[in-house]
Order: C-alpha cells, then sequence, then structure tokens
C-alpha cells in the first residue's frame, strides 16, 4: 500500500485529493504546517509528498525547498498544487526542488496519472538506495578481508638488507594498490650455501594473497640442503596441481629457485617460467634463462637446471614481471636490453642505489608510494 503525505491547510480540495487518492488504493496521511511534515515524512517515509503552494504563515516554496533540504525527506517526491498554470509558478516550483505540479482545476484522472508517475520513481529509488545499501556493506566486508590479506602478503614478503659470506643482500617489495602476487624467500642452507625463492602468482586481491601463502609454506617445507632447483620446482607443481586439481581456471605461479655457493662461487638455477634473473659480470651481462613451465600448469614439466659460476664484485638481480609491465608488457625484448644497458652503468652503485633507479626507470609509483598496478620485488646481490 502506497503512502501519501498532503500538506495542506485543510481547504475544499483536500477532501476532494483524499478520496481520490482512497478510492485508487493509495493511504492518506495529513499535516498543516512545516514542522508535522517534516516529522511525518521521517516517521512515514511516505511515497509521494502533495503540497500546496498556498500555506497559511510560510510559502509553499519555502515548505518545498526545506523538504529538499531534510535528509529524511529529500528523496520523496513532491507534487505542487498551483492556483494558477503560469510558467512562471512552474518554473519557480521546479528551482525549489518539485517533481511535478498540478493546478487546482485537476480532475481525477489527471491526479492519479501524476502520482502513479511519481510513486513509481519513489519506487525505483528506494529500490536504488536498499542495492546502493547493500553494495556498500559488501564493500566494508570486501575492504576488511582486503585489509586482512594485505597484512598476511606484508608478513610473508620481508624486505632483507644483510651480508652472508661478504656476499650483499638487498631486497624490495612493492606493493600494488591492490593485493598482488609477490612472495620471495632467502634461506641460509649452510655455512656456505644461500638459497633464494622468488615466485609471482596469477591473479590479484585475497585468491592472491592465499597463494603466496600456501606458495612460502610449500617452500618452507620443501627446501633443504641437498635438494637441487630443478627438484624443488618439480615437487612444488605436482603439490600445487594436487591442491587445485584444474577445478579452478587460471591458477598458476612462476617461479625461480637458484641455490648460491659461496664456497666454490657457482649459481645453480632451475625456473619455471619466471623472468629471466640478470647477472651483471664486469664486461657482459647475462640472462639467467631456462624455457620451462610455470606451476600449475601441467604435470611432470621435466624442469632442468643450470649451473653458472661468478666471480666478486659481479652484480645478481631478480625481479618479478611488475618491473617490466608498466611501460615494456608488449615489447620484453626492449625491457631486457635496457636493463641490461642500465645495469652495466650503475653496477658499481651500492645496491640501494640502483634499486632506486630501476624503479625509476621502469615503474609507475603512486603518491601513497605503491606501485599502481602490480606488485614488484626485486631482489640484489653483490657476489
Amino acid at each position: 500500500m502506497y503512502k501519501i503525505l498532503i500538506i495542506e491547510n485543510f481547504s475544499e480540495s483536500i477532501e476532494l485529493i483524499s478520496r481520490y487518492l482512497t478510492s485508487a488504493g493509495y493511504t492518506t496521511y495529513f499535516a498543516n504546517n512545516i514542522t508535522t511534515a517534516l516529522q511525518k515524512a521521517k516517521v512515514l517515509n511516505p511515497d509521494l509528498i502533495i503540497l500546496d503552494i498556498m500555506m497559511q504563515n510560510i510559502s509553499g516554496y519555502d515548505v518545498c525547498k526545506m523538504l529538499k533540504n531534510d535528509n529524511d525527506a529529500k528523496y520523496i517526491p513532491i507534487l505542487i498544487i498551483t492556483a494558477l498554470d503560469a510558467e512562471d509558478i512552474k518554473v519557480r516550483a521546479l528551482e525549489v526542488g518539485a517533481d511535478d505540479f498540478i493546478t487546482r482545476t485537476f480532475d481525477k484522472n489527471s491526479l492519479l496519472t501524476k502520482v502513479k508517475s511519481l510513486v513509481r520513481i519513489k519506487k525505483l529509488s528506494d529500490e536504488l538506495k536498499n542495492k546502493y545499501s547493500e553494495i556498500e556493506e559488501k564493500n566494508i566486508l570486501i575492504n576488511y578481508q582486503l585489509m586482512m590479506a594485505q597484512k598476511i602478503q606484508q608478513a610473508l614478503v620481508k624486505e632483507f638488507n644483510f651480508e652472508f659470506n661478504e656476499m650483499k643482500i638487498y631486497s624490495k617489495y612493492m606493493p600494488a594498490l591492490y593485493i598482488g602476487g609477490d612472495v620471495y624467500d632467502i634461506t641460509i642452507l649452510d655455512e656456505d650455501s644461500l638459497g633464494i625463492f622468488i615466485a609471482d602468482v596469477s591473479g590479484h586481491g585475497i585468491s592472491a594473497a592465499l597463494l603466496i601463502s600456501m606458495l612460502k609454506l610449500l617452500f618452507k617445507n620443501l627446501v633443504v640442503k641437498n635438494k637441487m632447483p630443478n627438484e624443488i620446482l618439480s615437487k612444488m607443481n605436482s603439490e600445487f596441481l594436487s591442491i587445485f586439481n584444474n577445478s579452478i581456471p587460471n591458477i598458476y605461479a612462476t617461479a625461480f629457485y637458484a641455490i648460491i655457493d659461496t664456497k666454490n662461487k657457482i649459481i645453480t638455477f632451475a625456473n619455471a617460467g619466471h623472468c629471466s634473473p640478470m647477472l651483471v659480470k664486469s664486461d657482459t651481462t647475462e640472462e639467467l634463462s631456462i624455457d620451462s613451465f610455470p606451476l600449475g600448469i601441467i604435470p611432470n614439466p621435466n624442469y632442468s637446471y643450470k649451473v653458472v659460476d661468478y666471480t666478486k664484485d659481479d652484480l645478481l638481480l631478480l625481479f618479478t614481471d611488475g618491473l617490466s609491465d608498466t611501460i615494456y608488457k608488449e615489447n620484453n625484448m626492449e625491457f631486457t636490453n635496457i636493463l641490461k644497458d642500465i645495469l652495466s652503468d650503475i653496477k658499481s652503485e651500492s645496491l640501494s642505489r640502483i634499486t632506486n633507479i630501476l624503479l625509476n626507470q621502469f615503474c609507475n609509483v603512486s603518491d601513497y608510494g605503491k606501485q599502481e598496478t602490480d606488485d614488484v620485488s626485486l631482489i640484489l646481490m653483490r657476489m
């Protein structure tokens, strides 16, 4: 049952309006001053207000303006009753917020037509407000979950700045404005060896935070001194597939794992579709590349490993694709060439200085100090 509030001075026309509306199935309420009108508008939340422009002690225009400025009444349509069908009256009525108007010489059909139209507008407005309220509630829940996911991600991805057997290690993690999927870890395997793991999972948001949690846990459980990098990635791939079993599409992760033997000065590494790290030597810069599938794509991808040697003061850079995708997403070869040139020029700079130069060159950093589109993770090592 639709409710209609009539604001009138109880003139002769009010009885006629009420009779027409009641016979059409509407419930009518009455007010003869602005105080009562505002109270009833708040309590009843009527579907329409019919307002006589000729009020005692106050202009109907002022009443209309006050209703439209009131938080409880501003979305209620107002039909103004005017004595004359004058253009200036109509214009002024619209200016103060009226939704429609009708002259005192109305007939039943014209009144009910306008009422039906305005009540329909109120119904649609209420539906939109309800939908908006539902969306707001869901957004509050999602924002809370995102905040929790960000905390998880920050706890899992720690920045490093330390030395191991005269090798300097420095990392930088720049989370996206929205939660991304980077994760890395540096593990001391024994007195001579260091394990470096870096990965990037598909997607963003809460699902990415859950995926990196799973990857970090898998890595921690699998990494041991005597396991080769390709064996680690192969086992991670098997675990990844067993968990999801192709039940969720587009779930995968790129990953790179290397063991650095500081005694024999060699790097043993395997790659699962991740960005190839750069090893900057005195006279050349080479990619630590192996063609392979990301984790979670196919069973038994037969990951292989490679071994390279290094010398003192060589520079090793590991990174995620957030470094390249901001500007060079469609031209990876150009990115690689530019990166090699820059690294050759700044090789002798401090690790923190090199990091800042790379971020300034390749990333679109927001005012919040975060990458706008994707996470960026960098690990730099001075051998």
